[in-house]
């Protein structure tokens, strides 16, 4: 699953560098850009529907 996730991941970072683009704006620049953002959410929903054991907002079934 690792793999499938891995190449997931790269595969939606660069569709969506590439559709965004750059984004501007204003003040301190942001820690994280858009597609990082977008790509750790991914990451983090996968992992949670991986665990059998935890149901919706992270409670015990």
């Amino acid at each position: 699953m690792t793999n499938d996730l891995d190449a997931l991941l790269t595969a939606l970072y660069v569709q969506i560098d590439d559709e965004i683009g750059d984004t501007r704006w204003l003040g301190r620049p942001p820690r994280l850009t858009d597609s990082e953002l977008v790509c750790l959410a991914v990451a983090t929903s996968a992992a949670v529907a991986e665990d059998d054991e935890v149901g919706p907002a992270g409670r015990a079934k």
